[in-house]
């Protein structure tokens, strides 16, 4: 199996290279927002192993990756992310799509989900499905193309099949649009007989929450966890607190 992390953000932070540019597994693409400057002539001579890939900010649009029912809504950092990863990299068989501020321990994190959950097509936080039965959330907002139910999740951080990454693919350029992301992957997912799992690891992935931090885990993944700058020192927390020297990983568990 063959997997990559798409890290999505406007500007690459120096905490994310350098911790990004630790891993071995697997290839790391920064999907930039921000085209001011070229990120690659940036940084590439210095982290030689991430991949600074920014998109024109109207390729995306003329690929039909964008949202029509949330027009102002800014996630162009996502739908340059989704049309990268369907449309001009096609190498691997999941991607690991991550949001700047999501916190995990290392690559071992995400190494143990991929083996539990190797089938699979679509991983996030729990999915919800929704009948029609209410306008909770944003639903009388969307105009997707399936029939009832929808299903919902948040996705700040979710792994995405090639294969369901085609299926988007496929529903952009059929409908010049695709619609709200976290209510896309588990809808495009399910109405293709895709296979779908919502790992004990992912249940942390909340659109807004308090964490204590006493309470991280290194097989678990947190959003939104803001607070960057304490990456590092909350990464040594839990090698203190979970494993007896540094040279242990989370693959001891």
């Amino acid at each position: 199996m063959k997997n990559s992390v798409c890290v999505i953000c406007l500007r690459p932070r120096k905490i994310w290279l350098d911790f990004f540019a630790a891993f071995t597994h697997y290839k790391v693409y920064f999907i930039i927002d921000d085209n001011a400057i070229g990120y690659a002539s940036e940084y590439g001579d210095e982290y030689p192993t991430l991949n600074f890939i920014q998109v024109k900010d109207d390729k995306h649009i003329r690929a039909h990756f964008r949202d029509v029912d949330f027009p102002n809504e800014i996630l162009t950092g996502w739908h340059k992310a989704l049309y990268y990863f369907s449309n001009e990299n096609l190498d691997f068989d999941n991607t690991w799509f991550i949001e700047d501020d999501v916190f995990f321990y290392d690559e071992n994190t995400l190494r143990m989900i991929d083996d539990k959950y190797a089938e699979s097509d679509y991983l996030s936080n729990s999915v919800t499905e929704y009948d029609g039965s209410s306008d909770v959330w944003h639903w009388y907002k969307m105009s997707m193309k399936y029939e009832l139910p929808w299903y919902n999740a948040m996705v700040c951080a979710a792994r995405l099949s090639r294969t369901l990454l085609q299926k988007i693919n496929e529903y952009a350029q059929t409908h010049q649009t695709l619609f709200f992301i976290e209510a896309m992957f588990p809808t495009v997912a399910h109405k293709n007989g895709l296979i779908c799992n919502s790992p004990g690891e992912m249940t942390h992935i909340y659109y807004r929450d308090h964490i204590d931090l006493n309470s991280i885990r290194p097989d678990m993944l947190y959003h939104p966890m803001k607070c960057l700058d304490l990456y590092p020192d909350m990464r040594r927390f839990i090698n203190d607190k979970f494993f007896q020297n540094s040279s242990e990983t989370t693959s001891n568990i």
